[in-house]
């Protein structure tokens, strides 16, 4: 009797809980398996100056991949990404990092791999690192405790996990609230739906929906921070509502101070067709460098 009573206010619990999330409830077919997004991203505060490729692929319902192929330097090797959503939560659950090229390469404050993990129970986001310092390669770990579910990360996803979770939003609403987690700071954010846009990025004319996210700050962080715009444009039209441009105008870290992605290329690959352009990316900027220090 005692285990039957158990399991019944676990499950009210659970039902209560998954009430307070502000999403539609998630529909599978709204996540495209197997769609890979090629995205223009700038992080050039003045001018949108394309310095990056970024490519999106749905590895399955709840594993997303990211490469970033750069273009400015084209020594550089790809930076390779893999995340897991939650869609219980609508946020990220966990990501990895590891640099394709030797540990030599790495320099100081530069990230070798790095391991991030949610515990959604004790809201926490951990962080693990291995970078380079005056002293070699060193761990770095980062723990912070977050508000409330959903949270999204800015500085660690770029907001990634938010233009999905917006597939479901309720357009029944004016606006949702939502927690962000940057340096430590948990802010309540409110998501606003905007109306229709007809948005012209390379992959062409796309009406879409727009969102805005305002930043809802206490009269003592309004001493200190002055947030800049956040726009989100999401197709409107098709059934998954992917994301179209995404304009971001705070500062990420001490590097990048604002960011920009607009679409290019919409394509439907395999497994093994993504694994085969990721490694074509790396060898072909491995080669490059091959014939780069010869030449020196």
């Amino acid at each position: 009797m005692k285990k039957v009573f158990i399991v019944i206010f676990i499950s009210i619990i659970s039902e209560l809980f998954a009430q307070t999330i502000p999403f539609e409830k998630f529909d599978s077919t709204k996540i495209d398996v197997g769609t890979m997004y090629v995205y223009e991203y700038s992080s050039n505060k003045e001018n949108f100056v394309p310095n990056a490729k970024k490519y999106f692929y749905v590895k399955s319902l709840n594993k997303i991949e990211v490469m970033t192929v750069f273009t400015k330097d084209t020594l550089e090797l790809p930076d390779i990404f893999k995340y897991k959503l939650n869609w219980d939560y609508m946020m990220l659950e966990k990501s990895s990092f590891k640099y394709v090229g030797n540990k030599s390469e790495i320099g100081i404050n530069f990230i070798y791999k790095s391991n991030e993990n949610i515990d959604f129970q004790r809201k926490i986001f951990m962080s693990k690192s291995l970078g380079g310092s005056n002293d070699g390669l060193k761990e770095y770990v980062v723990k912070q405790n977050f508000e409330s579910i959903p949270t999204y990360f800015y500085q660690y996803t770029d907001l990634m996990p938010l233009w999905f979770s917006l597939r479901f939003y309720p357009l029944d609403k004016e606006k949702i609230t939502v927690n962000s987690l940057t340096s430590n700071y948990n802010t309540e954010v409110d998501i606003e739906y905007k109306g229709e846009e007809v948005v012209n990025v390379p992959y062409g004319k796309v009406l879409c929906r727009k969102f805005e996210l305002i930043p809802q700050l206490s009269f003592f962080m309004k001493l200190f921070s002055s947030p800049k715009k956040v726009f989100i444009w999401l197709s409107s039209e098709a059934k998954n509502k992917f994301m179209v441009k995404y304009k971001n105008n705070n500062p990420q870290n001490t590097i990048i101070q604002s960011m920009e992605y607009r679409l290019r290329k919409i394509d439907e690959i395999t497994i093994e067709e993504w694994e085969e352009l990721k490694t074509k990316n790396i060898e072909q900027r491995l080669n490059a460098k091959k014939k780069e220090n010869i030449s020196k």
